[in-house]
């Protein structure tokens, strides 16, 4: 995501230089029941699944293509390299099954926003 933002600030505003950097970096392992799950979450982290999900999105929605949101796709954001290891790793994730619903995870909390759980998730901001 700060890749995605920092494209954005290059697309729209060129001339302003922003300095960015990740406030923390969450760690995933896979539990004994061979499922993912947090490290060590900060408070209120999201659900496993929806951070899985999160993070799978972003590398297509970097990607310079015409399904991505840079110049050669929906133009939101400035041209973004992805490295090679980057695309290697969500192409496998994505070969071992890792999509955005489909995760098996240790959290099974719902996801934020979930239409069918709304007024049951203690997580959601909305209620």
């Amino acid at each position: 995501m700060q890749r995605r933002m920092d494209a954005g600030f290059r697309l729209l505003a060129p001339q302003i230089r922003v300095v960015n950097f990740a406030a923390h970096r969450t760690h995933l392992h896979q539990t004994s029941s061979g499922e993912l799950g947090f490290r060590s979450p900060p408070a209120g982290m999201w659900p496993v699944h929806q951070y899985v999900s999160l993070l799978m999105g972003e590398i297509p929605r970097l990607t310079d293509d015409p399904g991505g949101y840079g110049p050669a796709g929906k133009q939101f954001i400035a041209h973004v390299d992805v490295p090679e290891p980057v695309t290697r790793a969500h192409r496998d994730l994505l070969s071992a099954g890792y999509l955005s619903r489909t995760v098996q995870v240790h959290d099974q909390r719902p996801m934020v926003g979930d239409p069918s759980t709304r007024g049951t998730d203690l997580h959601d901001p909305a209620q």
